[in-house]
């Protein structure tokens, strides 16, 4: 499993970093097969004084592509 965080990158460079699911392809989608599990509004007081309108964990499951 990974965790990842989506929010507008114009607005923030991070940390904590912005993570497109194009990376997770890109990382990940010659080996393992991965899903999209869980998409968590985690939005706080927080990242809103850091001037984003929206702030998402995912979830993701990542598992070994079979080669049968």
């Amino acid at each position: 499993m990974i965790v990842v965080l989506e929010y507008d990158p114009k607005l923030m460079t991070g940390p904590p970093f912005y993570v497109p699911e194009s990376d997770i392809e890109q990382l990940f989608g010659s080996a393992c097969n991965y899903k999209l599990l869980k998409k968590i509004d985690a939005i706080t007081e927080r990242q809103r004084k850091w001037g984003l309108d929206y702030f998402y964990e995912k979830i993701y499951l990542v598992t070994p592509k079979s080669h049968s």
